[in-house]
């Protein structure tokens, strides 16, 4: 006699309907998913997207095929690129400016070849002591 009303006390905690749970949990890991993945990257896009407007004539830019070069001009969504001379002429190559990664203003290029030189200076020169005198 015991056995029936178990099975029947079962039977009925399985008709009650879903369990909210599982959505819960599928809920928390999509919004985990969006602060942790989505939300940076939208942030870095909209960064990229800023400094590419702000770029201007006289900076350096890498574009995504590894080109470097400095703006010489800019149109619409293109910027014109010298990327070096031949004979004395400037070499100009027009890029998208979707194409370009990184800007690179003359004052970071210039704190950085300061920050490269200033390394140098603990190195051991010829013909002053050390050992290969």
């Amino acid at each position: 006699m015991n056995a029936i009303p178990t099975a029947v006390t079962l039977q009925a905690a399985a008709a009650q309907g879903p369990d909210f749970s599982f959505f819960i949990m599928l809920a928390a890991l999509g919004a985990i998913w969006f602060l942790l993945v989505l939300r940076p990257q939208q942030k870095r896009q909209k960064e990229h997207e800023a400094t590419l407007k702000a770029a201007g004539k006289g900076d350096e830019v890498i574009t995504s095929g590894g080109l470097h070069g400095r703006i010489s001009a800019v149109k619409e969504n293109i910027f014109v690129l010298e990327v070096g001379k031949v004979k004395g002429a400037p070499v100009h190559v027009e890029v998208e400016q979707a194409r370009v990664e990184r800007v690179v203003k003359p004052e970071e290029q210039k704190a950085a070849g300061e920050k490269a030189g200033g390394d140098k200076a603990g190195e051991a020169k010829p013909g002053k002591g050390g050992a290969g005198s």
